[in-house]
Formats: structure tokens, C-alpha cells, sequence
């Protein structure tokens, strides 16, 4: 048997599709016991099955109804495996390594293709799922961050400065081509923005013979050495330079328009953005007061007050203004302390304030 991996992407690619039907009945709204359960997921999977790769079913919505409901558990899972379905049994177990390792013969076997974890007991927790899952060509899925208000109380703890450093060590470990290693530094500075063993890996990135070469190949054929304006063509340079390296993936669909629910404050923004335009290209210092200007009048009328910070911060990154863009992200980590997207952003805004002029192809 293929491995659970291959088997989902034969499976999303056969049916077009990425969508996993979930199954968790609940009696207040699905009458008769087991059997009224059982009957409520097989119409389930027959009806919406066709549109699906796969079918998560709730283990606890069974187990409540102590042995019947673990047949009806059974009979739901073999009729989704009969409608091509991956099973996937979302029982969220995690033990001392003794029980992961009887859960883990309990679960990840036909029909089930795949098992929810809990891994908060640690690795000798997770080890058997892991064995069992590679001998059995099955997948598994780890509980990270869970969506439950309560989950901030322990989950968004942050981490003390050891516990910090020790994850920026572990992915700064390996060999890595300069792009891949500035990646990880990348990362690194996502966790701990202020660690100089990071920041320092991502210079030497970009201080490569590798990385001088590829970027002065591009850049030679669209700044012009002799223009007489040096200073500006520096800062479009460093602005050019950043839109380049950055690998984040928020860049992949960035556009510069304003989104939809932020047309309450459009008239503002976009004679900020205007006047940010005549700044960039043309080097005056009164454009960019400008552009400040409009955007913090848009700013005080924002519905979406956060929502707006999260574009113009990005505008300001585009055009190279990181000073103003590492601005905005640090009063948004305020209120947004746990995007991953915003604290990689202002993480790559502090390095990129701090250390572009030691950049040699920018000065």
C-alpha cells in the first residue's frame, strides 16, 4: 500500500477537491442513539462523499454511547472507506509512550487511514504513532495550536529567553545554499526578532559569492550606475533587494489595492499610497510626510482599524520604508500578538532597518 501522503494527493487530484467531510453527529440534533447517528453519517457521506477526499469522524461523538456507539463508529468508517473516502478517526489520543502504543493498535488499522494526536506529553508520547503509522502506510495529524478560546491560556504562553534561543539554535544548525539558510535565519527572527546569532547568519547569507552574483546580475540591468540621483537609487535599490529575498508567503498574494472591507477610509489611503509613489521614485522628503499624513488621518477613521494597519504596513515594506513599516507591525503585535504572518513581517522589517546598509550591492 502506497503512503498516506500519496494516497491523499492521488485523492485530491482525482476528485479536484480538498474538502473533508466532518462527522461528529450530535444528539440534540440527531435523535436514536447509535443507530440514529449511524444512519445520520451514511446519508452524510452519500449525499456530500462525492465532493470529498476524505471523512473525519469524531470518535467522542461515538464513545458516548458506550459499546453501541463504538459499532456504529465501525460500520461509519467502513462505509466511507466504501465511498473512497480516506478515513481519518479524530480521537486526539496522546500518553505515556505504554498507552500511545495501544492506542496507536487501536486506531491505525483498515479502515482508517489517518489519526488525530495529541503530542503535549512530548516525543517518547508521540514515537508510537509514528512507528506505527510508517509499518502501516498511515498518516497522522498533530494538535498545534488549538482554535478553542481557552487554548490562549497555556498555548499563547510566550517563551522564555532559553526556550527561544534553543529553537533559532535548532533550525541555524544544519548546511544550508545561501537562499535556503536565509530562509531559516528568516524564521529564526520570526521567533526571537532581537538575536543577534540570527541576524548575523542572515548577513553572512547574503555576503556569499553565490548571493552577490545572482543579485548584481539582476540589478545591473535595471538601475543605472551612473544616475545622478545615488541616494534615492539606493533606497529603490534596498526596496528592489527586499521584494526579492523575502521568501514570506503573504508576498505571494499581495496586492496593492485596497481590499474591500477598508473602502471606508479609500479616499485617504490611496492619496497616501499616491503620494508614497512620488516619495519612492522621486526622493523627496515632503511626499513621504505626505503619505504619513494621509495614512494616520485613515488610520483615526478605520473601522478596521487592524486590518488597515496589516496594508499599509505592507505598502510601507513594498516601497522600502522599513522603518515605518517595522512602526506599524509593532503597535499591531499588540493587538495581533499571535499572526505568524505579522511577526515575520516585522522581523524581516527590523533586520532589513537595521543591517541593508551593510549590504554591499545597495552601498
Amino acid at each position: 500500500m502506497s503512503g498516506f501522503g500519496a494516497r491523499l494527493a492521488a485523492a485530491v487530484s482525482a476528485r479536484a477537491s480538498q474538502v473533508v467531510l466532518g462527522l461528529d453527529p450530535d444528539p440534540r440534533r440527531v435523535p436514536g442513539g447509535a443507530g440514529g447517528a449511524r444512519a445520520f453519517c451514511r446519508r452524510a457521506i452519500a449525499a456530500a462523499g462525492p465532493a470529498c477526499v476524505a471523512a473525519k469522524i469524531q470518535l467522542a461523538s461515538f464513545e458516548r454511547f458506550g459499546a453501541p456507539g463504538w459499532e456504529a463508529f465501525e460500520r461509519v468508517a467502513a462505509a466511507a472507506a466504501e465511498a473512497d473516502l480516506l478515513v481519518i478517526a479524530d480521537a486526539k489520543r496522546g500518553d505515556v509512550g505504554v498507552t500511545s502504543r495501544a492506542y496507536a493498535d487501536a486506531f491505525l488499522r483498515s479502515p482508517i487511514d489517518a489519526l488525530t494526536i495529541n503530542p503535549s506529553l512530548g516525543g517518547d508520547a508521540v514515537a508510537p504513532f509514528l512507528e506505527a503509522a510508517t509499518a502501516g502506510s498511515r498518516g497522522l495529524f498533530a494538535l498545534v495550536r488549538t482554535s478553542n478560546p481557552g487554548a490562549a491560556e497555556l498555548q499563547d504562553l510566550p517563551l522564555n529567553d532559553n526556550e527561544r534561543r534553543q529553537l533559532v539554535n535548532d533550525l541555524l544548525e544544519d548546511e544550508w545554499e545561501w537562499d535556503a539558510a536565509a530562509e531559516k535565519a528568516y524564521e529564526a527572527l520570526a521567533i526571537d526578532p532581537t538575536y543577534g546569532r540570527a541576524a548575523n547568519a542572515l548577513l553572512r547569507c547574503y555576503l556569499t559569492h553565490n548571493a552577490l552574483r545572482e543579485m548584481q546580475h539582476v540589478l545591473i540591468k535595471l538601475f543605472n550606475p551612473d544616475d545622478e540621483e545615488r541616494f534615492n537609487q539606493r533606497h529603490r535599490i534596498a526596496a528592489y533587494s527586499y521584494r526579492v529575498l523575502s521568501r514570506a508567503d503573504f508576498w505571494l498574494e499581495w496586492d496593492e489595492d485596497l481590499p474591500p472591507e477598508l473602502t471606508d477610509v479609500k479616499e485617504q489611503v490611496e492619496a497616501g499610497h499616491q503620494a508614497l509613489r512620488h516619495a519612492y521614485f522621486g526622493g523627496e522628503e515632503r511626499d513621504l510626510k505626505a503619505a504619513r499624513a494621509q495614512f494616520k488621518a485613515a488610520l483615526d477613521r478605520a473601522a478596521d482599524r487592524s486590518g488597515l494597519m496589516w496594508h499599509l504596513a505592507r505598502l510601507y515594506a513594498d516601497k522600502g520604508y522599513f522603518a515605518d513599516s517595522a512602526a506599524l507591525l509593532g503597535a499591531l503585535i499588540s493587538i495581533l500578538p499571535a499572526r505568524s504572518d505579522i511577526l515575520r513581517l516585522y522581523a524581516e522589517m527590523l533586520w532589513w532597518r537595521d543591517h541593508s546598509w551593510q549590504i554591499p550591492w545597495i552601498h
